[in-house]
């Protein structure tokens, strides 16, 4: 299963980094530029954050009827993702179990590739939400 494909903007990439992760290489365009990654990226956790977002989307689209995401046993990333670039993610569902934290549903173990330009794996990302029972 994929997702939609979404990009960041300049100002996404720094608001998020304002309020959120304040690394020199998030707010400046200059000092992205002169950072180990050669130019302004967004921080790991938007790209996680918008990662959730889309698999949301895509479970939901596919009838998996999810609540809330309850764990996240490994977060891997590979490469920074860039003004204007785009990411999308591959998704496989793993394990269903009956039950989760949350009454009245059970835990569906979900990996997530999450993919840049030219499909480039960006981070990796195995996730465990709470979705609705019988759905």
């Amino acid at each position: 299963m994929n997702s939609q494909a979404r990009s960041l903007s300049h100002q996404e990439i720094i608001e998020f980094a304002q309020a959120f992760d304040p690394q020199p290489y998030h707010l400046d365009s200059a000092a992205g530029d002169a950072s180990i990654f050669g130019g302004l990226c967004a921080s790991g956790w938007q790209v996680a954050a918008l990662a959730t977002q889309l698999v949301t989307e895509a479970l939901t689209a596919e009838g998996v009827c999810p609540v809330m995401l309850t764990g996240v046993p490994s977060l891997t990333w590979r490469k920074p993702t860039f003004v204007g670039q785009s990411i999308s993610t591959g998704i496989t569902l793993g394990d269903r179990k009956s039950g989760s934290m949350v009454p009245g549903c059970d835990s569906q173990t979900v990996t997530i590739s999450v993919f840049g330009p030219d499909e480039s794996l960006v981070a990796e990302i195995t996730a465990i939400f709470a979705v609705e029972s019988g759905a």
